[in-house]
């Protein structure tokens, strides 16, 4: 997520990816240093699920609040990734073995970029996380999308149809982004999964952030969320 700096209270994020037929093996992860925990981005494919739900954790989503615990939660932040973060395995998906960069401009059609909405108990703004961000619970929903040519209308698309990746982990920013710590400030995810999402270029906005790279210190609650029949 975007930002040069981090929120008194703590920050927020990044989001990501859909599980396509056959998955393929995770990349290589970066080992942050220290005693991080339950850090993102992780593999979302070529990996076991701890859970299986039929019940997001996060209820009544919409572009500008979430429901999450009893508690309504107000956007914040919305980006997106020029680099794959939560690595998903879809053709043509790649992840940065190092972080970077902090900013980059929209890749051209054919490129695959993550996007992420960030919640906040409390939202100053829409707009870089440190800023807006102000008031933990946060919650970062988020999928993966490829730029296609031509201009579309309306907002930021968003996508909430199950399956969907949860699981606790951290915000996500490169270097300074969402703080300079290699420990990201914590935050809840659930990622809708699928290869098949769209975007246009001027949907995102001018400007996106890198990848930070796969982390080994994940949490051990990764859930698939199951559409229900």
């Amino acid at each position: 997520m975007r930002g040069k700096g981090r929120a008194g209270a703590g920050l927020v994020f990044g989001l990501a990816v859909a599980f396509c037929a056959g998955g393929a093996a995770p990349p290589t992860s970066a080992k942050p240093p220290g005693k991080c925990t339950n850090q993102s981005p992780r593999a979302l494919t070529g990996v076991a699920w701890d859970n299986q739900s039929a019940m997001s954790r996060v209820q009544n989503v919409t572009a500008q609040t979430v429901s999450y615990r009893g508690q309504t939660l107000h956007l914040c932040s919305q980006h997106f990734h020029c680099k794959i973060e939560n690595f998903q395995g879809c053709d043509g998906q790649s992840v940065s073995p190092v972080p970077g960069p902090e900013e980059c401009p929209v890749p051209p059609p054919g490129s695959w970029v993550e996007v992420h909405r960030a919640y906040a108990a409390v939202s100053g703004c829409v707009g870089p996380i440190f800023q807006c961000c102000r008031q933990a619970p946060f919650f970062a929903i988020g999928y993966h999308a490829k730029v296609v040519a031509g201009n579309g209308t309306g907002n930021l698309p968003l996508f909430r149809n199950p399956p969907f990746a949860e699981w606790s982990g951290s915000t996500t920013g490169t270097g300074q982004v969402e703080g300079a710590e290699s420990c990201k400030p914590a935050t809840q995810w659930s990622f809708t999964l699928g290869c098949g999402f769209t975007v246009r270029a001027n949907q995102l906005g001018a400007h996106g952030e890198g990848a930070r790279p796969l982390q080994e210190n994940v949490s051990r609650d990764l859930t698939r969320v199951q559409p229900r029949h």
